[in-house]
């Protein structure tokens, strides 16, 4: 959680350049998770993107000016998994240039559900469903629906009331939704919508028809990653 300074990943984005810090198991799963996936989407998804959330006025500090092309350059160079360097047989992660900040947003709710998912699997039970802000793993049969659980994913053009645009069957497996009609920042000068999906390699944050992306997986870490690597491969291809 990098909104609570005394969390890990606060601690390790305050950290110096090539100072070393042990990780956990959890922080140390969601790392590699989140290194794998921007591997396969060549960098389209990237965790040390969050010197240009708080640039965009996305992160902790809340909203703030539209920042200029200086500025976006100066957090590009902060930017970019190749700047970490992870150890992953000891937990240990350091920085190879200064700035660079990790942010766990895109999968870290994803995990948290797996986390639960897992746990009533432990004991046993054989039909529940896990939900946090709409990051959902369902396992067995829906008691309402006798059958496997239906989900209704929201209508993303609908501002003024709750419609729903598609409802899908989960059997077993996790469903997560990405989507810029709710987080977005308004350019007060042309009246635009800034998307909160931002670019980590042109450190844009734009306009988007694009609205809402789900992703249907095994587990919801990698439903979680995905619907935001999808959403930011369509905005910015």
């Amino acid at each position: 959680n990098h909104y609570d300074p005394n969390s890990l990943i606060s601690l390790f984005n305050e950290l110096s350049v090539k100072t070393p810090m042990e990780v956990d198991w959890d922080f140390a799963y969601v790392l590699s998770a989140a290194l794998d996936l921007a591997e396969v989407t060549q960098g389209a998804y990237d965790v040390t993107v969050n010197p240009l959330s708080d640039l965009w006025g996305f992160g902790p500090a809340g909203p703030t000016q539209f920042p200029s092309n200086d500025d976006i350059r100066s957090a590009l160079a902060r930017v970019g998994s190749e700047h970490l360097e992870w150890q992953s047989d000891i937990r240990r992660l350091s920085k190879l240039a200064p700035g660079v900040e990790l942010d766990f947003s895109s999968l870290a709710k994803g995990y948290a559900v797996d986390v639960l998912a897992n746990y009533l699997k432990s004991k046993s039970l054989e039909s529940y469903l896990v939900e946090i802000g709409g990051e959902i793993v369902a396992q067995g049969k829906s008691p309402k629906f006798q059958g496997f659980w239906k989900i209704a994913i929201d209508d993303p053009l609908q501002d003024d009331e709750r419609k729903f645009i598609r409802t899908v069957t989960l059997k077993n497996e996790a469903l997560a939704t990405s989507g810029n009609y709710r987080k977005f920042a308004v350019d007060e000068d042309t009246g635009l919508r800034i998307a909160h999906s931002i670019n980590p390699k042109t450190g844009l944050a734009i306009p988007s028809k694009v609205l809402s992306a789900s992703v249907k997986a095994p587990d919801c870490i990698t439903a979680d990653a995905y619907a935001t690597a999808f959403m930011l491969s369509l905005i910015h291809i």
